[in-house]
């Protein structure tokens, strides 16, 4: 079944809420950029059904001449599928919500989840390593993985405890942000200089402000911390602690057990760890609950969603039922977002649509 064709805002402005306008704005690679019905482009609707009841659902602004240049079009595939007794519904189908980025590989994100990998620093002589991981988990080697969801883990919490080459054992506890994108480690001065430094280096992002402490006491502010060694206590694992802010709100704690004994052995002992972030994808084969954006540019260029790989989410508010387009088919309405969305061509090009907002309607069965 083709898609088939609404009227534009013009023609059903009798047959429609006056008060409603479809329209489409944001940037693309940094360029405003803005479509509205009635303005001598329509808002096209319609759906079809693909195999094992898939409905594809799709709205698109474009110019009442038919010429795809300029326009911008969304494709919903319902989250449920049509069934058996030729039923549809599309509350379900089309929730209130974010929805992924349909994938070509079948492997769709899922939102709300994301793979944390620890790393332990390799560059040291360490023997074991021992995970203990905040979900209970534990894990044996330099690496550890976790899959977790932001909604039960806005943070997550990550404990490496070692032994070295020459028998010194140490900890380092990691408190890192979930939904964020932020990370820092903690560097220690050369144990044979005469003071002990402590000093931080963001790796992603950019670091606001650092409260550190030793031993659950605040002993001061700032990316360094000088002390003298007589300050610890000889041989007993004192807790070093830094609490990270970084500019936009992201945070991340470290936590090191520092022993002061041979230079050989302090160094031995200052093992650290970073970590890595993926999103955790599901295989679905229908790509059920998955949005695809087109883009077109003045040239009539195609730049979509639709790649392998693709990450992020449209959200979806306010999914109402709305008057039959010209073909006699049910229409629901909405609104949406859309934020650093990269598409791309089939010849390798591509875009970045960002800051993306509007109100569009689809066609359902």
């Amino acid at each position: 079944m083709l898609f088939s064709c609404s009227k534009s805002n013009d023609d059903l402005a009798s047959d429609y809420h006056d008060t409603v306008e479809f329209f489409v704005t944001g940037e693309v690679n940094g360029t405003p950029f803005q479509r509205y019905a009635g303005a001598g482009y329509g808002l096209i609707t319609g759906y079809e059904l693909g195999k094992e009841g898939v409905v594809s659902m799709k709205g698109s602004l474009e110019a009442a001449s038919g010429n795809k240049a300029n326009s911008f079009a969304i494709i919903l595939r319902g989250s449920n599928t049509l069934s058996a007794s030729g039923t549809f519904d599309v509350l379900s189908g089309l929730d209130n919500a974010p929805w992924p980025y349909s994938d070509p590989s079948g492997q769709k994100q899922r939102l709300g989840w994301h793979q944390l990998t620890f790393i332990a620093d390799s560059s040291y002589t360490t023997t074991t390593y021992n995970w203990s991981l905040e979900n209970g988990e534990t894990a044996v080697g330099p690496e550890a993985s976790v899959k977790v969801s932001e909604n039960a883990y806005p943070t997550f919490g990550a404990r490496l405890s070692t032994t070295s080459s020459v028998g010194c054992q140490s900890s380092t506890t990691q408190v890192v942000d979930v939904t964020g994108e932020c990370r820092a480690i903690m560097n220690l001065s050369n144990p044979r200089d005469l003071d002990f430094a402590a000093s931080l280096q963001a790796i992603k992002g950019t670091i606001a402000n650092v409260h550190w402490r030793l031993n659950g006491n605040a002993v001061g502010s700032g990316l360094v911390i000088n002390r003298k060694w007589e300050f610890f206590p000889d041989l007993s694992p004192n807790i070093l602690e830094a609490e990270i802010q970084f500019q936009g709100g992201c945070t991340q704690t470290i936590l090191k057990e520092v022993r002061v004994t041979s230079p050989l052995v302090v160094a031995d002992c200052n093992l650290d760890f970073k970590f890595e972030k993926q999103p955790v994808r599901e295989y679905d084969p229908l790509q059920l609950g998955t949005v695809e954006i087109i883009f077109y540019d003045s040239a009539g260029k195609a730049y979509t969603s639709n790649y392998e790989g693709v990450v992020g989410s449209l959200n979806f508010n306010n999914v109402q039922a709305y008057e039959e387009n010209e073909n006699g088919e049910n229409t629901v309405q909405f609104d949406f977002s859309a934020r650093q969305l990269e598409l791309r061509h089939t010849d390798g090009s591509s875009i970045t649509l960002n800051k993306v907002s509007g109100e569009f309607a689809v066609a359902h069965p």
